[in-house]
């Protein structure tokens, strides 16, 4: 006889409407002190549909939602884009940025457009108490994207958690899709520490944090899934960041088309007590086979420790 538990569905939960994309981002969280974890979704191209009861509706469509609910998925209260297009919630990331014990709900709209920039993309955060705004950055440039991809850590180790958002599409150097990461304080919303992107490699299409050496001190994973080397196209690289300009680790995809770190994570696995790198490459295998890989990097040893490719072409194994 079987000890293991029974599983069931417990309750399930969908999007409102079709193409929502409801569960691109799924987390848990404690983030309004009642002790229990709340369930945080993201829908980044949901509809809102502004005033849906009235004579007039007006739909905005891809503008995005996130919804929260409690820890027995109960609704609380639902985050939404303010436009078109949107895609509020293509990243979603939580943790104490105010320093008052809670965590605090951080959704990045890349798409978003702000005043006069258009689809600049905007990085917003919220009381997780409330669902106040509390404070909203945007990228600064038309087209820069901003918010596709977040991360957060204690970079500046002032007990206050700091927040790096990715603009993945800006051209600081005259190009497009160069890219950008940029840290920002928790504390006061200063820029901590920024990277530029170069030759159109996408910087920081994917973004992750963890101590992967082992001095207590988080890195920064930040991949540029577009880069290519001499002789290759989109081979893909991946940088590892623990302050100053220059990386501590770097990783590159050995064939076209590879687009090495479409997707990187921090984990772990072996049970260390470290954490290792895991490196998404969904297109490994070639440009028309695309079955992918992943590969576990120890960066103690900075050797890699193991890779799996995708068992069948087309299966782009790696990609999330």
């Amino acid at each position: 006889m079987s000890n293991r538990l029974p599983f069931y569905l417990r309750k399930r939960l969908e999007g409102e409407r079709e193409h929502d994309r409801f569960g691109d981002v799924v987390l848990a969280g404690d983030v309004n002190g009642d002790g229990m974890d709340e369930w945080i979704i993201s829908a980044s191209t949901a509809t809102y549909v502004e005033d849906e009861d009235g004579v007039n509706p007006i739909p905005h469509y891809y503008c995005g939602k996130v919804y929260v609910y409690s820890h027995d998925l109960k609704p609380l209260f639902t985050l939404q884009g303010e436009r078109y297009g949107d895609c509020f919630g293509a990243a979603v990331a939580l943790g104490d940025i105010n320093g008052d014990g809670n965590l605090e709900i951080i959704v990045g709209a890349p798409r978003a457009s702000a005043g006069s920039l258009l689809e600049c993309g905007t990085v917003s955060i919220y009381s997780g108490r409330t669902g106040n705004l509390l404070e909203k950055w945007n990228g600064g440039e038309d087209y820069a994207r901003m918010g596709a991809a977040l991360a957060v850590m204690d970079w500046n180790q002032d007990g206050i958690t700091d927040v790096a958002a990715s603009s993945h599409n800006l051209d600081p150097n005259g190009t497009d899709r160069d890219g950008r990461v940029t840290v920002f304080s928790g504390r006061d919303h200063s820029i901590l520490e920024s990277w530029e992107g170069k030759n159109r490699e996408g910087l920081g299409l994917s973004l992750a944090s963890g101590d992967l050496d082992g001095d207590g001190k988080p890195e920064l994973i930040v991949s540029a899934p577009l880069y290519s080397d001499a002789g290759m196209t989109h081979n893909g690289r991946v940088l590892v960041f623990r302050g100053g300009a220059a990386p501590m680790f770097e990783s590159r995809g050995n064939r076209s088309y590879d687009e090495h770190g479409r997707k990187v994570a921090a984990f772990d696995l072996d049970g260390d007590g470290i954490a290792d790198l895991v490196i998404g490459s969904p297109k490994a295998g070639g440009e028309f086979t695309r079955g992918g890989a992943v590969a576990v990097y120890n960066l103690v040893s900075g050797k890699l420790v193991m890779e799996k490719e995708g068992w069948f072409g087309l299966q782009e194994l790696g990609t999330d």
